[in-house]
């Protein structure tokens, strides 16, 4: 189902090019009426572009800057045509298809709209442009079914002039000021604000950008019409325009790059808030598992719950019950979680990690020194150290109580639909091998203890840089970003280049969407 957003700019984008053409009406000797028809199958063309680029960006493993540049060559006039009156064919072809598109997207929005759920937003400086915006933009819709209904044209005038003369230009700019800002003033900027808000929830922000997107398309269609009406419209004011809705989308996509390489501090906050004493550990290291899957769910993730001061002896070390290796711990309430994640990916050489893991670690080792044999194994997987093949090392001498989606790596790789489903864990059904499990001692002599290793991805094992695959065009157009913690990578774009691999622009835009209507039927 399309985005309020991506309807919105379906509607807007109709209402821009059903007019842009009735300047030269002797032109190929093709009448208004016809080149009005020929636009309405460009807006097609132009809503399939747009729908494959909101949903690359709703669904694309890495978040880019996704950007739909103000058209300022499509500025409309539709208001003339309403105010003037067309041929009786033409007029209610438009009336028709403003009317279905305008009801689809009040119907979007009272399904699908973001919902402001903290006092900052409501009550704070970024509501009010919103308001202003929304406000605008039901007045226009309220306009423009009144100049079609209307017949007197003084009246028609009249309308439009109530409108433009109440409508607030600088709307759009005061967001922009509101994500772009730097220094202390009254009001924090608003990336921040989400950020924090939001937890760094990758659901939530992607519809927060849907959702603020939105309101440039409006604001910025909007502001070009009243530029239009007041004789003010230049390339300087539609570049300005293109800008700020740019650099107001370059500050989500530095936001949600934020979050994914640093919202440790807001997962270890909300784990802890998941901690209950109460609980049994198994079902505790489900329930964390489960939340953190549904939310970062770009990660494979496993979750070990114990007593703490089972775990803490420093000493006898043999008495520890549970030893994590490399993991995030949180304790509450005499209560640990460990959490550990790794990007997701595919599991071809866990067979291969496994067999030099088996040659390092012997089952005569005692378990709480497991980890400290695998950091200093000397055996390679390609050309890594089994160090460097594995997120993390967690070892028991009782139950496990740890909770993952994976199943035991196997010896030889077999297809992928002879992998077993082994449902012990936290009884879901798993079917990824990156899990190791192995013998090691309680105490010398004392066998029944066990290891767990977490091995990493193909695409980590084998790639060094996440970046050396990921194209993002030249210097000119971009650059890859990434980090060392997390193998994830994405494209930083330069203005004023967008989309996944910096590929798309303005002029390219435009092209792609045209030249898909410049032979249609006769």
């Amino acid at each position: 189902m399309a985005s309020p957003g991506l309807q919105f700019l379906m509607i807007s984008s109709f209402l821009l090019s059903i007019v842009s053409v009735s300047t030269d009406p002797d032109k190929d000797k093709v009448s208004t009426e016809t080149k009005k028809v020929i636009l309405v199958e460009k807006v097609k063309a132009l809503g399939k572009y747009i729908v494959k680029n909101i949903d690359a960006f709703r669904t694309s493993v890495t978040p880019f800057l996704s950007l739909i540049p103000v058209w300022g060559p499509l500025t409309s006039a539709i208001l003339n045509i309403a105010v003037q009156g067309a041929g009786l064919t033409i007029k209610e072809l438009i009336k028709k298809e403003i009317k279905n598109e305008f009801e689809s997207l009040q119907s979007q929005l009272a399904g699908n709209q973001v919902e402001h759920k903290w006092d900052t937003w409501a009550s704070g400086a970024y509501h009010k442009p919103e308001m202003q915006i929304e406000l605008a933009w039901t007045n226009y819709q309220n306009l423009i079914g009144g100049l079609f209904e209307e017949t007197d044209k003084n009246k028609k005038k009249a309308l439009t002039d109530v409108f433009f003369d109440s409508y607030k230009r600088d709307s759009t700019s005061k967001l922009h000021f509101y994500l772009t800002k730097e220094g202390t003033t009254l009001s924090e900027n608003l990336a921040t604000v989400l950020a924090t808000k939001l937890k760094c929830h990758e659901k939530d922000i992607r519809e927060y950008t849907v959702f603020i997107s939105s309101l440039f398309y409006k604001g910025n269609y909007m502001n070009q019409l009243y530029d239009e009406h007041k004789n003010t419209k230049s390339k300087i004011s539609i570049d300005k325009l293109s800008k700020q809705a740019y650099e107001s989308a370059l500050a989500m996509f530095q936001m949600h790059k934020n979050c994914i390489f640093n919202n440790i501090d807001y997962i270890i906050k909300e784990v802890e808030e998941l901690i209950d004493h109460k609980l049994k550990r198994q079902e505790q290291a489900n329930k964390v598992r489960y939340f953190l899957e549904e939310t970062y769910n770009r990660f494979d993730w496993m979750v070990v719950a114990f007593i703490t001061k089972s775990s803490q002896h420093k000493i006898i070390e043999t008495l520890n019950k549970h030893l994590v290796s490399r993991f995030t711990e949180v304790t509450k309430d005499g209560v640990s979680v460990a959490v550990a994640r790794q990007v997701k990916g595919t599991h071809t050489k866990a067979g291969e990690v496994k067999e030099a893991i088996k040659k390092c670690v012997e089952k005569s080792v005692l378990c709480y020194k497991v980890p400290e044999t695998l950091e200093h194994c000397e055996e390679y997987v390609e050309t890594l150290l089994v160090s460097q093949t594995y997120t993390v090392v967690h070892t028991f001498t009782r139950k496990a109580h740890d909770s993952h989606q994976a199943i035991e790596a196997p010896d030889d790789i077999p297809d992928a639909d002879e992998y077993p489903v082994d449902s012990e864990s936290d009884g879901t059904d798993n079917t990824t091998p990156y899990i190791y499990t192995g013998q090691c001692f309680k105490s010398p002599g004392v066998k029944g203890g066990k290891s767990v290793v977490l091995i990493k991805s193909d695409e980590e094992i084998m790639t060094k840089n996440p970046c050396s695959k990921l194209d993002c065009g030249t210097d000119e157009r971009g650059k890859c970003v990434s980090t060392e913690n997390i193998f994830v990578a994405m494209c930083k774009c330069k203005y004023p280049y967008f989309g996944e691999h910096c590929k798309e622009s303005l002029e390219n835009l435009e092209k792609e969407v045209f030249e898909e209507t410049t032979t249609l039927p006769k």
